[in-house]
């Protein structure tokens, strides 16, 4: 009697310990009736995330996806301007204090003033391109010439401004102020340092003809030189 009492009771508890780990293991009857899921309108292109979304939560909705800016490409580079040869724009020659005259319209100069040869050549040479090679080298040539002569005679190199000295591809321009007490000292004077030079490396890039050089008083005790160069045809 006492074994089947001890039996039923060891099956009691070995019942009891089966029925709460089923009631553990088994999910409850209120989630095998659960509401159907809501659901959510996702654009195109897009997934929800993991688990369900619920109605009016926006956390809960999948960020958009990202995509990086496309990253512009430079235009390839024009090649750079050649260093050599004639500028196709040409730009306004310089006038210097006193050389106002030349750079007037054409409705200001009648052919009747002595100047008027003086700012025709002036437009003749500023409608032409610039020859960057010839005109950069004879520039050059011009100046360290007339400062070479003075010099030589012991004057300083500022006795003569060289205010514009400007080269195109068919002359050059000479745009100086020097003193009138200089006037006819050779080497000193600008138009005996033309002169000369005009006989000698001058000669070679320039027409013997086509010369022109004018003088006009300046104030103080000073003058105003004009050369207007012709270049020698080839």
């Amino acid at each position: 009697m006492e074994k089947h009492v001890k039996w039923g009771i060891v099956g009691l508890v070995a019942g009891a310990c089966i029925s709460n780990v089923a009631l553990k293991v088994a999910p409850p009857a209120s989630a095998l009736t659960a509401a159907p899921q809501a659901t959510s309108t996702i654009g195109e292109g897009s997934s929800p995330t993991a688990g369900n979304i619920t109605p009016g939560d926006a956390s809960a909705l999948p960020e958009p996806a990202r995509h990086d800016a496309a990253v512009p490409i430079d235009p390839v580079q024009p090649p750079p301007l050649p260093t050599s040869g004639s500028s196709k724009e040409p730009h306004p020659l310089d006038t210097a204090p006193g050389f106002e005259y030349l750079s007037k319209p054409s409705s200001e100069m009648k052919d009747t003033d002595f100047k008027w040869t003086a700012w025709r050549r002036h437009q003749e040479l500023q409608r032409q391109s610039r020859d960057a090679v010839w005109s950069t080298q004879t520039e050059s040539m011009l100046r360290s010439d007339i400062q070479k002569s003075l010099m030589a005679h012991g004057v300083d190199t500022s006795r003569i401004e060289l205010s514009v000295v400007e080269c195109r591809a068919g002359g050059c321009e000479i745009q100086a102020v020097g003193y009138s007490a200089d006037n006819g000292k050779q080497g000193i004077d600008l138009q005996s340092i033309v002169g000369a030079q005009r006989l000698g490396p001058w000669g070679n890039e320039f027409s013997e003809e086509d010369f022109l050089m004018s003088l006009t008083g300046g104030q103080e005790g000073r003058v105003l030189f004009l050369v207007q160069l012709s270049r020698k045809k080839p």
